[in-house]
């Protein structure tokens, strides 16, 4: 099937996976990276409580890798692993009971890729992604934490990009920037919840709150703020917050911007797209608050 020039193809997608375990700590460490050629594309950590092998971390850094890329409708990547003993045990080339369970929910979401492999490399060449998994396995609670590092969408995405919704929003002078950008992510997740879109990635260009809302960094001062945003996720089926380069996030930017040079507090929502495709599409939503 042709592509018109309107829309991207996609090539030489490599995920590389890896696994930080050890049996003296009490959580394990995941990490992945998302390469098209040698550029990072997309960026996961990830520390979950403690796994009940070696084995059991490398299949549960390759099954959340697949699940964070399927998420962002990339339909045709390959997959990379160090550890050869899993690769095999999912590839049914080595029987291991054990596994059984982490091999089907690995073998589940094979079908929402086009083209999908699982090959082993050299511990040598997934350095980016052990490097992930340990420094996820080193901070001191649970979390999650996918970066956008290059604004790359499959062939259906590229033909969707269109503004869906768009919000605008003047409000009381906040205590910091960083009160504001946690007020711009919870006002966006009751914006798009009242309208029941239930699967939605949203995408903040502040790490800093990125990493307060994911329990990554403490931060007490923003406990209620991180409070509401947490209760108001259960609204939604799907859930992700990731971290975007500020290059990528000029529209939201520009919306903040033009909402604080009126005068009087304001609240403008506008639907530009008709919710039903918007169900259809794969909604992102970019925030900003300056």
């Amino acid at each position: 099937m042709e592509l018109s020039d309107s829309v991207w193809r996609l090539v030489n997608l490599r995920c590389q996976v890896d696994a930080s375990w050890t049996d003296s700590t009490t959580g394990t460490g995941l990490g992945f990276v998302l390469l098209e050629l040698d550029k990072e594309v997309i960026t996961g950590q990830r520390k979950c409580q403690q796994l009940k092998s070696p084995l059991h971390a490398e299949a549960e850094s390759i099954y959340w890798a697949m699940k964070e890329i399927s998420n962002r409708s990339l339909q045709q990547v390959s997959f990379e692993s160090d550890c050869l003993q899993v690769v095999y045990i999912i590839q049914h080339v080595k029987p291991w009971p054990a596994l059984d369970p982490e091999r089907d929910q690995i073998g589940s979401i094979c079908s929402s890729f086009d083209t999908f492999s699982l090959s082993f490399i050299h511990q040598s060449l997934n350095i980016r992604a052990d490097t992930f998994a340990k420094v996820a396995r080193s901070v001191e609670e649970d979390c999650s934490l996918v970066e956008v590092k290059f604004p790359l969408r499959s062939a259906h995405e590229a033909h969707l990009d269109k503004e869906v919704i768009t919000g605008q929003r003047k409000c009381q002078q906040l205590k910091s920037p960083l009160h504001a950008e946690a007020e711009s992510i919870y006002r966006a997740m009751k914006e798009i919840s009242n309208r029941s879109l239930q699967q939605v990635s949203f995408e903040s260009d502040c790490l800093q709150v990125v990493y307060i809302i994911q329990h990554v960094k403490p931060w007490p001062a923003l406990d209620p703020e991180r409070d509401q945003i947490g209760s108001i996720c259960s609204s939604f089926d799907t859930f992700s917050l990731s971290f975007i380069h500020q290059s990528l996030n000029i529209r939201a930017d520009t919306f903040a911007k033009v909402a604080r040079s009126v005068e009087e507090d304001c609240s403008l929502v506008e639907v530009k797209f008709p919710l039903r495709s918007a169900h259809e599409a794969h909604v992102w939503n970019n925030m900003n608050l300056e």
